[in-house]
């Protein structure tokens, strides 16, 4: 787990520097940008000044006036100065040029500003009177006004860098502190449930969730002590099953070869009684190891849900009809209702039919010739209720609890009789758990009431 936490740590300072990386190139990118576009703006406001002041001085000074201006705001800005003596007159493109000047106001002037072709000049035009043109001088083969732009954004930028380099070493130390003190937090309640987990391999099923975890790590332990669990009760139950199974094929096997040993001596004579008793000890072996086939096929009920609407009238009705024979068999009195309101509900056909045949045989069983056996069906608050009553020797208040382990048997001598193997109320309660339902017991007068509820 050491692994994971230096991977943790390293992959938190490779999130940092990628970071700041990316912030750092899109910082300078807008810098670029944003800066150029805002120092054009203010040389396009210094000019917009200008002639809104040019304009004032020809009112009031006149044209001389305004020349003189013109030439000392070019020495002062360094720029070159053509004044233009001509007549006085404009052509078409300087009349168009000035109608969008006047009536744009000084957004339009700076707009005009940042349009023009600056290595033609820029003209200064009052009241329809050409000034002339300001040249602002060449280097590197464009207008040293953005040469002068590019160098002023490049100083500011690298000013700007030289403050985020040792701010952002800073970032990455302090975020390397942080993320080795988070990447141990986080790897240390890992470690401890690996090493939880480490104990399953070694056969110990008691998992300790700690107390300090939280969230999702919690919901993983709990997760994982649900795991031991119920993987200590499949061993559990493995044990057990083997030593039942071994347990109930040892008496018929032993009575058969004893009877076998004994036709070979002469001790017992090979006569119709004798052979009865042989095949009566072959068939509670085949018995066995059918229930061992039933068990594998019913176990794969579990895994392969099959859900579908179906008209629950006329399934339940055609199902449970299928009892009559068998209870006149047994001379037990069997009854079943199904309600009204199920011509559209939702169930697997083949795990219901598995429930109740588990639940109904099972009722049999345990019920006396001349008792009663009852199945309802109703759906309940939005759950398909199943009612299996019985009038049998019922199940003690102590038991109640073990009745749906596996193996387990009120009367073991008795399911012996009948072929009961402890498996079938397991298994049922297993099947309900994976259609998303609950099986429990109600309180009846006498013998047992089994009840399943299953989601609609």
């Amino acid at each position: 787990m050491n692994n994971l936490r230096f991977r943790i740590f390293i992959s938190i300072i490779i999130l940092l520097v990628v970071g700041l990386a990316a912030i750092t190139i899109l910082f300078n990118y807008g810098l670029d940008r944003y800066f150029s576009d805002y120092q054009m703006q203010e040389e396009a406001a210094n000019i917009n000044r200008l002639e809104r002041q040019l304009i004032d001085i020809y009112d009031n000074e006149g044209e001389e006036a305004v020349y003189d201006h013109i030439e000392q705001f070019a020495r002062i800005n360094q720029l070159e100065y053509i004044a233009d003596p001509g007549n006085g007159h404009m052509d078409h493109h300087d009349m168009m040029d000035n109608r969008r000047m006047s009536s744009g106001g000084g957004r339009r002037m700076m707009q005009l500003f940042e349009e023009a072709d600056l290595s033609q000049g820029y003209h200064i035009i009052i009241n329809e009177r050409d000034f002339g043109v300001l040249i602002w001088p060449e280097r590197d083969g464009q207008p040293a006004i953005y040469s002068e732009i590019a160098e002023q954004t490049a100083n500011f930028r690298n000013e700007i860098n030289r403050f985020i380099l040792p701010l952002g070493m800073v970032l990455v130390f302090a975020g390397g502190l942080i993320s080795f003190w988070l990447s141990r937090k986080l790897a240390m309640p890992v470690n401890k449930l690996a090493d939880e987990v480490g104990k399953l391999g070694e056969g110990n099923y008691e998992i300790e969730v700690p107390e300090k975890l939280s969230g999702e790590l919690r919901s993983l332990g709990l997760a994982i002590k649900s795991l031991a669990g119920r993987l200590k009760y499949l061993e559990k139950i493995r044990r057990e099953s083997a030593a039942d199974f071994s347990h109930e094929l040892r008496t018929p096997l032993h009575n058969l070869k004893s009877t076998v040993e004994a036709l070979e001596d002469g001790i017992l004579e090979l006569n119709a009684e004798n052979l009865e008793s042989i095949n009566e000890e072959v068939d509670r072996i085949t018995n066995l190891t059918g229930q061992l086939t039933e068990l594998v096929e019913l176990e794969k009920k579990l895994t392969d849900v099959n859900i579908e609407t179906v008209d629950g009238n006329e399934y339940f009705n055609e199902l449970l009809n299928f009892y009559v024979k068998k209870a006149e068999n047994e001379e037990i009195n069997y009854n079943y209702e199904v309600f009204a309101g199920l011509d559209r509900i939702s169930l697997d056909r083949q795990a219901v039919e598995i429930i109740l045949n588990n639940l109904i045989t099972n009722a049999f069983k345990y019920t006396e010739a001349g008792g009663r056996v009852d199945v309802r069906v109703n759906l309940i608050d939005d759950n398909l209720r199943l009612e299996v009553e019985d009038t049998g020797i019922g199940i003690p208040e102590e038991e109640k609890d073990l009745i749906f382990e596996r193996f387990y048997r009120t009367d073991r001598s008795r399911s012996r009789e009948t072929g009961g193997s402890g498996l079938g109320l397991a298994i049922t309660r297993e099947i309900v758990a994976a259609l998303g339902g609950d099986i429990f017991l109600e309180d009846s007068d006498k013998g047992s009431n089994f009840v399943v509820m299953l989601p609609q």
